[in-house]
């Protein structure tokens, strides 16, 4: 047991939950090839993790407690606890809101790609009517882009908001391009050319803070620095932001636009996985892959099962009955 004063000492239950948690960060850290340490870039990078792998948001609230409350017998760090129990309360919200709301809205609201690319519009075209110079309008257009981009390439909002222009994306005379080393995987995801129809929502971002509304001049001022700011690039918006937005205007995270690309893997008459692997920055290897192939391939022998019975009832309807190997009737 650790003397920590005047302080009662926690249970041994929940040093050993505490235990847990910071030997996750530790092994995050390492992964990443970085020191094990509790600060904000460790412990976001293994907030990452735990929302890839699915861990429900209550649960990564109940582990920032942890971590905040180790800080604390600790003494140390006040910002960073302060920053880790606002943290945690937001996860706690959301997980609340999840709870009383994921089902219910999945059941009610089917949505696909094409939707939420539809939303993405209708929020560029209201920007667009707003009056010139507002902070409204260019809010508008931020949201706009947060989801047409995740669209586009639908990586991890930790990869999708440390976006930097003319690093990670850039614009050519053609278009947009993005390439970049994914946090997660280390692995390498290139894009040479982004969808055209994702242009404007980009360019919109440079045209709405460029002196006289010149594309170029607005590119050249910003090459450096965030492509998700409300400042001018100085600050960079976080990865809770994307979600943010998501959850306001989809009623999920962003994470569920992977999910709806692998639906379209699998709901086509083709092997389509690699094109949601490739659009998703995952590996076409290991056993994420090989779980999403199986799913697929499972999906694909139901669709097939059901249009024989189909076609087997039609022709049962019509008075056709399919002959066996011998000849006779079945």
């Amino acid at each position: 047991m650790v003397d920590v004063g005047d302080v009662s000492p926690p249970a041994l239950s929940q040093i050993r939950a505490t235990e847990y948690v910071l030997r996750c960060v530790a092994k995050t850290c390492t992964d990443a090839g970085r020191d094990p340490a509790l600060d904000i870039d460790g412990v976001r990078a293994w907030i990452d993790r735990q929302e890839d792998c699915g861990k429900c948001q209550t649960g990564v609230s109940m582990q920032l407690r942890k971590i905040a409350g180790f800080l604390a017998y600790r003494g140390e760090d006040k910002k960073l606890r302060k920053r880790l129990a606002r943290e945690a309360a937001r996860y706690g919200r959301i997980g609340r809101l999840k709870r009383k709301r994921k089902h219910a809205w999945l059941l009610a609201n089917s949505t696909d790609i094409g939707k939420v690319w539809d939303l993405a519009v209708e929020l560029l075209g209201k920007s667009r009517l707003m009056k010139p110079g507002t902070s409204r309008r260019y809010l508008l257009a931020l949201h706009a882009a947060a989801l047409a981009l995740a669209i586009a390439a639908p990586l991890r909002i930790s990869d999708l908001s440390r976006l930097r222009i003319g690093h990670e994306i850039s614009r050519s005379a053609t278009g947009w391009a993005m390439a970049l080393v994914t946090r997660k995987t280390a692995s390498g995801y290139e894009r040479p050319e982004l969808w055209p129809e994702l242009t404007e929502f980009l360019d919109e971002l440079l045209v709405l803070e460029a002196p006289g509304g010149a594309l170029w001049r607005g590119y050249d001022a910003r090459v450096g620095t965030a492509l998700f700011s409300r400042d001018g690039g100085k600050t960079a918006l976080t990865a809770d932001w994307i979600s943010d937005v998501w959850y306001e205007h989809v009623g999920t995270g962003e994470h569920i636009v992977r999910t709806l690309w692998h639906q379209i893997a699998f709901d086509s008459d083709t092997d389509r996985t690699w094109m949601a692997l490739a659009l998703c920055g995952q590996k076409g290897g290991g056993k994420t892959a090989d779980e999403y192939r199986e799913r697929n391939n499972r999906a694909r022998a139901v669709k097939a099962g059901r249009r024989t019975l189909a076609a087997a009832r039609q022709a049962a309807l019509r008075g056709e009955f399919p002959k066996d190997p011998d000849g006779g009737r079945r």
